[in-house]
């Protein structure tokens, strides 16, 4: 084959020429001739002029048939493939300077063809045509097509790759980015410029001030597939914090965000004091003076919390503290400042402004050595004594750490105190004293003692403190890392009751010994051991603040202790039962991760976890309520559990994606509602509003099974009327009901209001073909079979919501009920007993199906016997169905109907209609002028389809959102899924 580059008239042939290489190749490509391709591509180059060939891949690129299709293997692909192996074999035949021949125009339209096709070619026409060089700011304007065209992901990757962050605004990439939840392409956006970092987190941290509207900056960016859940200020403030972090970059540039984080840390110190009621006062003062600091703001909103709490002696007590303008403050504050100066407490008695109510004192686990038998270690004199105490043969060593907790970003931590203790004496180390003035002899004696094997050190999940440690102080890791002979008792005593299950057990709870519930670590090993449980209210303590007060003395002295005490118990008993545990097991160090094993044993159900740590106040087991009586509100992950809910009748409000958790808790205190959530929101909402008003759910079980759980757990007792009877789209309980006449003069007037055309054509059509202009009477309007069903093969019952709304949606919920996957059973799995159509070789005899449903015949449905089956000739004859004849309990399966349970049909038989709440009143406030009802609320009744309106004799309107619904299947389905707990004791006898 010649190939030529111009015509005798000096036209070009080049393109006709490379259109027959395109086809030769593409030929192979669809051939599946891999190999063949090569080698046509490889001739291809070898014929086109040197300053042609890149012109020449754009063109095979531009015009391969599956370039747009975004596959990764691609035509498009090996021709970029082949020509980067030419270019590096053949260098020498191509000019050595190609800033001739690939123009800015060539640059541009390999631009436009890497943005068009899948990324893995990006990175290849990147290096073919030189599109990183200097200079290449004119090809932002196709980027700015791709941003014209909300392509902000493709508009992102290329701006990054060839380094043109510097052209665009953070508007324009950056936040639509944010706001679609690619925080990961952001980050390599911005990886290499220190000022967009800065500006970004500036402009972000600007979204999470008070009263800021977000939703305007969204509306103006014009940002399709917005993420709004994710632009809550708590997440913002996550992310700003992740980023600062990343960029190595002062928190300090966004001050609403430490607002946030010292705000969240105030909130859970709130937790701790009034709802766990785990720390005492003086504890609890200096961590609140440690994180609100000289905070205005936050000291003001502090204030705000306390009375939240309802507890305005605090509230007054800490607004004095901070000199806080009275003008700012509630009228209950300003009034207990009064009373208090009014009346101020004797001179020689502590002014103290937090009286607890008088709790009974819990018999904790107590240390049993005198306060004198506790050193304070802080200079090397008393670190020699110390060592040589600790450093004798055969010496048994507890070793603990405490240090200040950390509960915001701004704040830093450090080791405090080492606790090393014998069974005389306990020493404690002052860590930020001794590596002040001691550092050098501090490492010495860290390296001498830990490697020593002459005295067994025992800890509890020491790797932990040894992290700290290290973190805390780097010169130490030398030390930690020659540890000998050291016994963690976490894993000592997992070891054991792997070897023996019943060798520890805990006490059973007592309500008046609170230690015996809800501890855990080495508190729970404590009392599984002796009886009683570690007093842990100072954990959270200033621990850097000197000099410690006894009360922490003796937490940090008998943490320690108690490890040689546990320690002695576990090894008398383990000898007394003959077991053969190693009590000195090799201590494995967690600073390394383990490689995870690849089998991993099944996970044991989490049989009580809605119950866990939760005491209802509200109702006892001997309270039955019924669903209208059972107020809830649903967290925003439990948005199915809220719909099943409301199925069966309870008054239940469900939060969007976009709202905050703390939405939940505002709704619950305003309206007396139980909040259900689940994970981390639940002690942040429980601490809001209180024991016995918030639920933890278990998120393993699917929405079924946690409104089962819900409604046993609060002893909700639901029968067949409950059912659907609130709107599943407003949670509203009342109804009107309109007849099938007075819904077609609605249906009619709707659409003529909305100026739908073609309406002539919708509306139901008699079996003699009539238009129903005018709406027949009630016996014209019973089901009846369409004509074309006499000659349908294969039509069977289509599928539509028993409790619906919107006819024109094919899905069985119509999006608004319940989700499909909220059902144990698909929505295939259910027929509409209102759309009766045929499945020639699948009928029940009428007889069997009239004595199934017959008194005193059996419950049990029965397959019919196939030779009883009508004939397509006896079907042609069928015109009035019976509602028998389509019992929507008899499922098609293509061959034949499968029965289903007998619980069903009972059920069903009980109670064979949906009737929901009708308001009477609400009757005669129906305006078929305007096609409203009661206060102006318009009928959504434009979407029903004109063949339910031939079958359906009575419609149900939501008197608040105007929703239609008329009786299909999902209320057999809602029945059936809730037939273990439907309370049948005021249904009909079967």
């Amino acid at each position: 084959m010649q190939h030529t580059d111009m015509s005798a008239a000096g036209i070009s042939t080049a393109p006709v020429v490379w259109d027959q290489w395109l086809c030769e190749i593409e030929h192979f490509w669809q051939n599946e001739a891999k190999e063949e391709v090569a080698l046509s591509l490889a001739r291809a180059f070898n014929s086109v002029a040197p300053r042609d060939l890149h012109a020449f891949v754009l063109h095979l690129l531009d015009k391969s048939q599956d370039l747009r299709r975004m596959k990764p293997s691609s035509l498009g692909l090996i021709i970029l493939q082949e020509f980067s192996w030419w270019v590096q074999e053949k260098r020498q035949r191509l000019p050595k300077d190609l800033s001739g021949i690939i123009t800015d125009g060539m640059k541009l339209q390999a631009l436009r063809l890497a943005t068009s096709a899948h990324f893995n070619l990006f990175d290849m026409i990147c290096i073919l045509y030189h599109l990183q060089c200097e200079g290449n700011e004119y090809l932002a304007t196709h980027l700015r097509i791709l941003l014209a065209r909300k392509q902000f992901k493709e508009a992102g990757v290329a701006a990054y790759k060839l380094k043109l962050q510097h052209c665009f605004k953070i508007e324009e990439i950056c936040l639509p980015l944010i706001f679609q939840d690619k925080v990961n392409l952001v980050e390599k956006y911005m990886q290499d410029s220190k000022k967009t970092q800065v500006e970004l987190l500036q402009r972000l941290d600007s979204f999470c001030a008070k009263n800021f509207d977000l939703q305007q900056v969204i509306a103006n960016l014009d940002v399709p597939g917005v993420r709004k859940e994710k632009l809550r200020p708590k997440n913002l403030s996550k992310l700003i914090v992740r980023l600062a972090k990343l960029f190595k970059l002062d928190l300090a540039i966004c001050p609403n965000t430490s607002f946030h984080r010292d705000l969240a840390a105030v909130r859970f110190l709130l937790y701790k004091k009034y709802i766990e009621q785990t720390l005492d006062a003086e504890n609890w003062d200096e961590l609140i003076c440690n994180t609100i600091r000289d905070n205005t703001a936050l000291q003001e909103e502090f204030i705000n919390l306390l009375m939240e709490y309802n507890d305005p002696p605090a509230a007054a007590k800490w607004a004095v503290h901070y000199g806080i303008d009275q003008s700012k403050l509630a009228a209950d504050v300003a009034g207990a400042i009064e009373m208090h100066n009014a009346c101020p407490p004797p001179s020689d008695e502590p002014d103290n402004w937090d009286v607890d109510a008088l709790t009974p004192q819990v018999p904790f686990y107590q240390l049993n050595l005198p306060l004198g038998s506790i050193v304070m270690v802080d200079n090397f004199h008393l670190l020699e004594v110390c060592e040589r105490h600790i450093t004798q043969e055969d010496k048994l060593i507890g070793i603990d750490m405490e240090w200040t907790p950390c509960f915001t970003a701004t704040q830093t931590t450090r080791v405090a105190i080492v606790q090393l203790a014998t069974f005389s004496r306990i020493y404690l180390l002052d860590m930020p004293a001794l590596m002040a003035s001691e550092a050098d002899m501090v490492v010495i004696f860290f390296h001498s003692f830990l490697s020593s094997s002459r005295a067994l050190k025992l800890g509890y999940g020491i790797s932990g403190d040894f992290q700290m440690l290290t973190k805390s102080y780097p010169s130490l890791k030398g030390a930690v890392s020659a540890v000998q002979r050291l016994v963690d008792l976490c894993s000592l005593t997992e070891q054991i009751l792997k070897a023996e299950p019943d060798f520890l057990k805990r006490p059973e709870a007592s309500e008046t010994d609170p230690s015996s519930s809800s501890v855990k670590g080495l508190s729970e090993l404590t009392l599984m051991c002796f009886g009683r449980a570690l007093d842990k209210k100072e954990q959270l303590s200033d621990w850097e603040k000197r000099p410690l007060r006894s009360s922490q003395l003796q937490y940090a002295a008998l943490d320690a202790l108690c490890l040689l005490e546990i320690y002695s118990f576990l090894k008398d008993k383990v000898r007394d039962a003959w077991l053969d545990i190693n009590m000195e097991p090799a201590y494995q160090s967690g600073m390394a991760k383990q490689p995870k094993s690849k089998s991993k044993e099944p996970k044991k159900p989490r049989s009580k976890v809605i119950s866990q740590g939760f005491k209802s106040s509200i109702q006892g087991p001997n309270q039955p309520l019924r669903p209208g009586e059972f107020s809830v509100v649903c967290d925003t992950m439990l948005q199915g559990l809220g719909r099943q809910l409301r199925a069966c009748g309870v008054d239940t409000k469900i939060l969007d994606n976009a709202d905050e958790h703390d939405e939940a808790a505002k709704i619950a205190v305003r309206e007396g509602r139980i909040i259900l959530t689940a994970g981390t929101p639940y002690q942040t909402l429980k601490s809001q509003v209180g024991e016995g008003r918030c639920l933890s759910v278990d998120t393993k079980c699917n929405a079924r099974q946690q409104a089962i759980q819900v409604l046993e757990y609060y002893n909700v007792r639901v029968s067949q009327e409950d059912v659907f009877s609130r709107c599943q789209a407003c949670n509203n309980d009342a109804y009107v009901q309109i007849s099938n006449e007075d819904m077609r003069r609605l249906w009619l007037k709707k659409k003529e209001l909305l100026g739908v055309e073609g309406t002539a054509t919708e509306i139901p059509v008699s079996s003699e073909g009539i238009a129903a202009e005018i709406p027949p009477s009630k016996e014209d309007t019973k089901a009846k079979a369409p004509s074309s069903i006499a000659h349908s093969g294969s039509a069977k019952y289509l599928t539509s919501p028993l409790h619906e709304y919107d006819s024109d949606s094919d899905d069985d919920d119509g999006g608004l009920l319940l989700d499909s996957e909220d059902f144990e059973h698909g929505p295939e799995d259910y027929y509409d007993i209102a759309r009766p159509t045929f499945e020639a070789k699948s009928y029940v005899n009428e007889k069997v199906v009239s004595s199934m449903l017959s008194d005193g015949a059996s419950s049990v449905p029965q397959v019919a016997n196939p030779s009883y089956l009508p004939t397509e000739s006896t079907l042609s004859k069928t015109t009035h169905l019976t509602d028998f004849q389509f019992d929507p309990f008899l499922e098609s399966t293509g061959e034949g109907f499968v029965a289903v349970p007998a619980t069903s049909l009972i059920l069903r038989r009980s109670n064979p209609h949906y009737k929901p709440p009708v308001d009477c009143d609400l009757q005669e406030t129906i305006n078929f002028d305007t096609v409203t009802v009661g206060n102006n609320v318009p009928l959504q009744v434009e979407h029903i389809r004109g063949e339910i309106l031939q079958k359906v004799q009575n419609f149900f309107c939501c008197s608040r959102c105007g929703k239609t619904f008329w009786e299909g299947t999902h209320f057999d389905r809602v029945v059936s899924q809730f037939s273990d707990i439907l309370d049948l004791s005021s249904e009909p006898n079967v």
